[in-house]
């Protein structure tokens, strides 16, 4: 692989993060988020970001995550009561309270 194209393989992951991160901030502000003050799940952003894959996706919320950019919460899918993991951002969660 070319210097030229890690380059863009790198610009290309960091919009797509940029996006993920967006797209979880706006819909958390929103209140479209799982049961139980939990966060927004990787569903609900996967229908949002139709062009990037939801393993992707998945994948860069657990960086975010990891880098204390998001915090993990464990929510309830409104349908089914499911459990399932969600997410907030830290900049707007306060030890289970919304900021």
């Amino acid at each position: 692989m070319s210097a030229d194209m890690d380059s863009r393989d790198r610009r290309r992951g960091s919009r797509a993060e940029a996006r993920v991160f967006e797209h979880c901030w706006r819909l958390y502000s929103r209140e479209e988020t799982d049961l139980l003050d939990a966060g927004v799940p990787l569903a609900t952003i996967d229908r949002e970001i139709d062009d990037v894959d939801r393993d992707v996706i998945r994948k860069i919320l657990e960086r975010l995550a990891n880098r204390g950019v998001l915090v993990r919460l464990d929510g309830a899918d409104p349908d089914t009561f499911r459990s399932r993991l969600s997410y907030a951002p830290a900049a707007l969660y306060e030890g289970g309270e919304r900021r």
